[in-house]
């Protein structure tokens, strides 16, 4: 399905998320702006309330607004929920994280931190949860539509959200042939204070050749299961008439995952171009057909983007662009920059990409401290991200590190809001059992995604 929609629509080659874990990647996606501006940057935050969304944008243009996600991340527990007239998670992954990480967070802590492999055991235990693979999704897509009025949903536009959560850890796609053993994945997870690569102590052990081939072809199974329910999803809209030839279709993505490409597992932990380059396309009215667009853009242009759409600009700020222009050929404003931030207290990471070059900064600069780490490369060249130019790329990269200077300060200057703590024992607990997804149990916030 995906190459459908890539060889009917565009393809955006060098499409950037914003961050590497859910969370705060998607807020910016849903608000336009960089973490430290909407400041959705820890595991324990949710977005401010006067925070303007995607879904609160266009339900005040007339639209009626549906969000149905298997991600916990992405839930009322966090403050996603404002703006949609429908929102939906399974109860079944809410409940089953509100058991594990209130444990990890009440009681188990330390242990964890200690023995990563626990983690891993707890994660596999979650593997095939009801409710979190893309069929289950997609019930309760056609579920909620079959108790609306047809009609009534075909006279007001919709915009319909669905976040998926398949292609991600445990790798095992419901369909796996019961031939082909789940593999225990143990082994990938590690405490969240573990440093990224390439600082000291950041690698993580390694496995034989023929145990990554075999993780390798589980994602790619969790990928392709994907792949078919969202045909599947837009085949029923298109019956009930909700998917038109004058509806716009944009596929992306949160974040990438990591294979040992830089001595590391899973997502969360790294900017490079395995974590942060994810997948845009775009369908629809005057979109080129089968082009591809290599400049780099990011999710943060979507907002602009899907306003554009609409007819008119957001109407509040943002990070990002209207993407439209440079889809039809013409000039958009400064379209060869695309800036990552991975907010982590202990060790943030800040990412410039400019045109073909990219800049990773470790760590903040400190007066009268140590200069921060600085990698440069060329992805011309280099682009596995594995042989960092000398001395941060020489004098030619001075002004793309003064560019991201400029990025971070712009960043900590927009921020528009105060995100506001999650509070694990009664207020996520009442915004939950209001809207009667679990009755009182609040999800606390996951580790990494």
């Amino acid at each position: 399905m995906l190459d459908q929609i890539a060889a009917e629509g565009i393809r955006f080659e060098a499409a950037y998320a914003q961050a590497p874990w859910t969370r705060p990647s998607v807020a910016s996606l849903f608000t336009g702006l960089y973490p430290a501006s909407h400041d959705v940057i820890t595991q324990y935050q949710r977005m401010g309330s006067d925070l303007p969304t995607i879904s609160t944008m266009l339900k005040s243009r007339g639209y009626r607004t549906a969000c149905f996600s298997a991600n916990p991340q992405v839930s009322p527990a966090f403050g996603f929920h404002r703006g949609y007239d429908q929102f939906w998670n399974s109860y079944s992954s809410l409940a089953e994280t509100t058991a594990v990480w209130a444990l990890r967070h009440k009681v188990a802590a330390v242990a964890f931190d200690l023995f990563p492999s626990l983690l891993g055991r707890v994660r596999e235990a979650q593997a095939g949860v009801p409710g979190t693979d893309a069929a289950s999704v997609n019930h309760a897509i056609s579920t909620w539509l079959d108790r609306e009025d047809a009609e009534e949903l075909k006279e007001q536009p919709l915009f319909l959200y669905v976040q998926y959560l398949d292609p991600h850890d445990p790798y095992h796609a419901p369909d796996t042939p019961a031939h082909i053993e789940h593999l225990d994945e143990a082994f990938l997870h590690a405490p969240q204070s573990l440093p990224p690569h390439p600082l000291k102590g950041s690698s993580l052990p390694p496995v034989d050749d023929d145990t990554l081939a075999k993780l390798k072809a589980a994602y790619d199974r969790e990928i392709r299961f994907v792949d078919a329910r969202l045909g599947e999803m837009l085949e029923d809209l298109r019956t009930r008439g909700l998917y038109q030839e004058g509806d716009y279709l944009i596929v992306t993505s949160d974040h990438g995952e990591e294979f040992y490409d830089h001595d590391q597992w899973l997502h969360g932990r790294s900017l490079y171009e395995e974590m942060v380059r994810i997948p845009l396309l775009i369908h629809g009215p005057s979109v080129p057909v089968g082009k591809v667009i290599d400049a780099p853009v990011e999710l943060t242009d979507m907002v602009e983007t899907i306003a554009g759409m609409t007819g008119r600009k957001a109407g509040f700020p943002t990070h990002g662009m209207d993407l439209f222009p440079l889809m039809v050929g013409k000039a958009n404003g400064n379209n060869e920059l695309a800036y990552s931030h991975r907010p982590n207290e202990a060790h943030p990471i800040y990412m410039l990409r400019a045109g073909s070059h990219k800049l990773l900064q470790f760590g903040n600069a400190v007066e009268g401290g140590e200069e921060p780490l600085r990698l440069a490369f060329d992805l011309t060249t280099d682009p596995n991200e594995l042989s960092p130019l000398p001395d941060a790329g020489g004098e030619e990269w001075e002004r793309l590190h003064e560019l991201l200077t400029k990025f971070m300060d712009e960043e900590a200057d927009l921020k528009r809001s105060g995100s506001t703590s999650v509070d694990l024992t009664s207020g996520v607990k009442s915004d939950l059992s209001d809207l009667g997804y679990v009755d009182g149990v609040a999800p606390p916030p996951p580790p990494s995604d």
